[in-house]
């Protein structure tokens, strides 16, 4: 019978691939907080669109209003007019 040669035991270096392993988790680590930072950075991005646009309405409102103080003061005017008028009519009938 023939003896086998027995091959040399497979050596492993721990250390070495607790140090592949660690440097893999920290560019994962990295990635997410990249991803974390860009997400927070583009939210704040959406918030000052929103903010923008809720000035641009809170101008609009404001123009509005100012635009129904004056059309109302006018329609009272008219109304004046009106009456007025309409009683220089109403004299004339007497």
């Amino acid at each position: 019978m023939a003896l086998k040669k027995k091959s040399p035991p497979v050596q492993r270096d721990i250390l070495k691939e607790k140090q592949e392993a660690i440097s893999r988790l920290a560019r994962k680590s990295d990635a997410a907080v990249n991803m974390v930072t860009r997400t927070i950075s583009d939210l704040g991005t959406v918030n000052q669109e929103i903010t923008d646009a809720l000035k641009d309405i809170e101008d609009y409102v404001s123009s509005l209003e100012k635009e129904k103080v004056e059309m109302s003061a006018l329609h009272d005017t008219n109304s004046a007019i009106i009456s007025n008028f309409s009683k220089l009519l109403t004299v004339g009938d007497n």
